[in-house]
């Protein structure tokens, strides 16, 4: 199982489950949910993006957006920067696909 998090100018999705553990137990579930929700908390309350957030089912969101500011392309990239990191530690749970750096 792969945690994959595709990353676009207009919005992120994250989809599936990474199988390093017991569901509950899994800190690289953990560790991408709670990146993925301090930075949409982060995009709105922070940046005063309007994001569109989208509990699809169990296991996949998406984040929309029509054009972020600064503040919001700097907190994306800081999303990616720690999502490319646990890639790195993780690469059998986690593929991190596009990139922040845009437009």
């Amino acid at each position: 199982m792969v945690i994959r998090i595709f990353l676009k100018e207009n919005g992120l999705t994250v989809k599936g489950h990474s199988g390093v553990a017991p569901r509950g137990e899994d800190l690289v579930c953990a560790g991408v949910s709670t990146l993925v929700h301090t930075i949409t908390t982060a995009l709105e309350e922070v940046a005063g993006e309007m994001i569109e957030v989208e509990k699809v089912e169990r296991g996949e969101i998406r984040v929309r957006w029509d054009r972020l500011g600064e503040k919001g392309r700097v907190l994306l990239r800081t999303l990616e920067l720690g999502l490319r990191e646990m890639e790195t530690k993780h690469p059998e749970a986690i593929e991190v696909r596009g990139s922040a750096e845009f437009d």
